[in-house]
């Protein structure tokens, strides 16, 4: 019996070391053999010269051939296609440039506006009376006038006008023939409470040019978003490939215990149940490499979404094989200098502090609004016809201060006023003519005449214009005793 149990044991052993080798053979492999975690797959050299292009070489299939070929990509090839191929970013490129248009429209309210008008009329008709001059009455009316507007930052506003006009008439009464009238007037405005200020009126371009930088941080931000995705997809690829070779490798040694279990079975030194074990344990394996290709597939999809390849390339038939290892770096991490950094760089913290100045902004010119209008408003013109016609009757015209002239007839003063208008005249030269009558007799104890020159409904022909003058300015002449000339009836028309 002593001899027997030590050829058992002797067979056993055997067998258990026939069973061990190839398990030990493998191992020996694995270690030999380079590791694809470990070894940096090298591009060819026309992928590297496609590569600053963003577009990844692909193995020629042979003619006839089903296969498509595998991709190789980078990680930098595959973070340059999604670049450039994701639509997101595309379409956000264009708010930086629609935002600076936003700022030219802004500025446009400051823009000057010059404006020219050219009009010429003739009216023909019957006279009515022996006064008309003529038989057939006829007038020619024409009409140059320019202006140059603009509103200024600080709340105001000013317009020159120039207005230009030719009269031609056959009437015989006419004593100039054609006349000309040339009127230069300058109204300027200023907001004092209301829309007084630059920083209330240069809150629109100032927003707009925050809202064009939040569109480029927001764009930074689109760009950082799709490379950390293309990172993290890629680097799933990488991994779901390892772990296929590791559920391989477990699956062989599933395999390997199996068959040693087996033989130790029939060796007679384990119970039949160690097999039933082995085979459940090689059968989940298996059902583990099932799964590992199937993540494999989906991390290579996910990889082909976001990169996004033209249609035209087939991505979808094709097998990416990564080009990078995954590396291992140790690096000592800083939590305050990197929440620092994190303040400075990150794009989405930058927007919300210009979304901030712009509710800023916003919010002081809302309160400005809530303040009453307030306005200076000034004018100045200069007629010349008037002068002219003051000239030609025979007043000696004096231009002491700008604006306020005096005409002398021998001893006669007289003080004009001129005021010119589309519509009829009010009494705005009767208040200025006072003051100033007042005035010269503080001063020289005389009281001066009063001459009120007047062109109003001047884009009318003087034969068609309706009173010149309002109501409450004649009545307020023939109480101060002032007298009221039309510019068209200084030249005897």
């Amino acid at each position: 019996m002593t001899v027997f149990h030590g050829k058992v044991r002797s067979l056993t052993k055997w067998v258990m070391l026939l069973a061990v080798l190839p398990a030990a053979v493998a191992w020996a492999e694995d270690n030999l053999s380079p590791s694809s975690g470990q070894t940096r797959v090298v591009l060819s050299a026309d992928l590297g010269r496609l590569a600053p292009q963003a577009t990844p070489q692909v193995e020629s299939p042979q003619p006839g051939s089903v296969d498509v070929g595998d991709l190789r990509l980078s990680l930098r090839e595959a973070v340059l296609l999604a670049l450039k191929n994701n639509l997101d970013i595309a379409i956000a490129n264009y708010n930086p440039k629609i935002t600076a248009e936003s700022i030219t429209i802004a500025k446009a309210v400051f823009d000057p506006l010059v404006s020219l008008t050219v009009d010429a009329n003739k009216t023909v008709k019957p006279s009515t009376s022996v006064l008309g001059g003529a038989v057939v009455s006829s007038t020619e009316n024409q009409d140059v006038n320019a202006s140059l507007s603009q509103t200024l930052p600080i709340g105001g506003s000013y317009t020159l006008g120039l207005t230009n006009n030719r009269l031609n008439t056959n009437s015989s009464f006419a004593r100039i023939n054609p006349a000309y009238q040339t009127t230069l007037t300058l109204s300027i405005t200023q907001n004092l409470l209301k829309n007084f200020g630059p920083d209330v009126n240069t809150a629109p371009i100032k927003i707009a040019r925050n809202n064009q930088a939040i569109s480029v941080t927001q764009l930074r931000q689109q760009a950082n978003q799709v490379i950390t995705s293309v990172n993290s997809a890629y680097w799933s690829l990488v991994f779901a490939i390892e772990n296929l070779e590791v559920q391989k490798r477990s699956l062989r040694l599933a395999r390997e215990l199996e068959e040693l279990n087996k033989a130790r079975v029939r060796a007679g030194v384990a119970a039949p149940v160690e097999v039933t074990q082995a085979e459940a344990q090689a059968a989940a394996q298996v059902q583990n490499v099932i799964l590992a290709e199937k993540a494999i597939k989906d991390a290579e999809d996910q990889l082909k979404l976001i990169v996004n390849i033209p249609d035209g390339e087939r991505i979808w038939t094709r097998t990416i094989v990564p080009a990078d290892a995954a590396p291992f770096e140790t690096a000592p991490v800083n939590a305050e200098a990197s929440i620092q950094e994190a303040l400075e760089k990150r794009p989405e913290y930058a927007a919300a502090k210009l979304t901030l100045q712009n509710s800023d902004l916003d919010l002081r010119v809302k309160r400005n609004q809530l303040l009453p209008s307030l306005q200076f408003q000034g004018s100045v013109g200069l007629n010349e016809v008037a002068l002219d016609a003051l000239r030609l009757i025979g007043f000696a015209v004096y231009d002491r201060d700008p604006g306020a002239l005096e005409l002398r007839d021998g001893d006669c003063s007289l003080l004009p006023e001129i005021e010119s208008g589309e519509h009829p005249i009010d009494l705005a030269p009767h208040y200025r003519l006072r003051q100033r009558i007042e005035r010269e007799i503080e001063r020289r104890g005389v009281a001066p005449r009063g001459l009120l020159i007047v062109n109003g409904a001047r884009l009318m022909p003087p034969e068609q214009r309706a009173p010149e003058v309002s109501e409450a300015l004649r009545v307020a002449a023939e109480t101060m005793r002032y007298c009221i000339a039309p510019t068209h009836t200084l030249f005897g028309a």
